[in-house]
């Protein structure tokens, strides 16, 4: 089970989030904004790293602000704040 249609098209309206951003954490096991909206984006990037095997993804500043909106869209949505910093 994937994200809904409804947060697909949210995500994908974020500056630097494309398709196989949503698929990459659907890969590792995300499927809603709630789930998201309770994860540090640091952590989130280190999930990349243990289960895809893709090293120095999460390093660029492009991975890390994709991540980061959309984890600050995901606690917007669900009314959990914004990611500190």
């Amino acid at each position: 089970m994937g994200f809904s249609e409804r947060e697909r098209k949210k995500m994908l309206c974020l500056v630097g989030v494309g398709p196989k951003v949503l698929i990459r954490l659907e890969q590792i096991g995300f499927s809603s904004l709630s789930q998201l909206a309770k994860q540090d984006p640091d952590s989130v990037g280190t999930i990349f790293v243990q289960e895809m095997g893709l090293p120095g993804w999460h390093r660029t500043s492009r991975a890390r602000r994709s991540v980061r909106a959309i984890i600050e869209l995901a606690r917007t949505e669900t009314g959990q704040g914004t990611t500190p910093g």
